[in-house]
């Protein structure tokens, strides 16, 4: 459906959104993150990281990007390979929606899982089970590499380094 987005994905708090604008800062892409192009507020409590019903969620997000998405630019859209169902459950997003978004390369922001609960309970004043945390960053990491594998995609895994990336982004779109 689309050939101009590349995707970046990681648990909450895993430092997408700092990783999203090192990586705007030193190229031309257009940032979009999937819970506002998806108006996420209007169908989910924000506080609430459960989503009711995954597909209904990605569906939309495919017909939002629709009506974003120009051919004469390149996103950046950060967002998530798995997400957590309302029965508590780590549940894959269907690889129908990274069929339909076909993204140019994948990428996942990965962090200490330490790291990650203690961002999260300062941002959200709540507590965050830290084996929890592992086994949903490692499952996220799992399907990507699967999605990687499946689309024939670039996969980078991004802790630190960010210039493998940096370096694909300019050379998919030379100046």
């Amino acid at each position: 459906m689309f050939d101009n987005i590349y995707f970046l994905g990681g648990i909450h708090g895993s430092g997408k959104g700092n990783t999203a604008k090192k990586i705007l800062s030193k190229s031309n892409l257009i940032h979009l993150e999937a819970s506002k192009v998806l108006k996420w507020e209007y169908i989910s409590n924000r506080e609430n990281k459960k989503v009711d019903n995954i597909t209904f969620t990605q569906d939309k997000l495919i017909v939002n990007l629709g009506k974003i998405v120009t051919n004469n630019n390149q996103f950046l859209l950060d967002g998530h390979y798995c997400l957590i169902n309302k029965q508590e459950e780590i549940e894959k997003v269907p690889l129908e929606t990274f069929i339909k978004i076909n993204p140019i390369s994948l990428s996942i922001k990965i962090d200490e899982p330490t790291k990650i609960k203690k961002r999260l309970e300062q941002r959200d004043s709540k507590f965050y089970d830290l084996d929890f945390l592992i086994h949903f960053q490692d499952e996220e990491v799992k399907y990507a590499k699967f999605l990687a594998d499946y689309l024939k995609k670039p996969l980078f895994v991004l802790n630190k380094d960010l210039e493998n990336l940096l370096k694909h982004i300019k050379d998919e779109n030379p100046s």
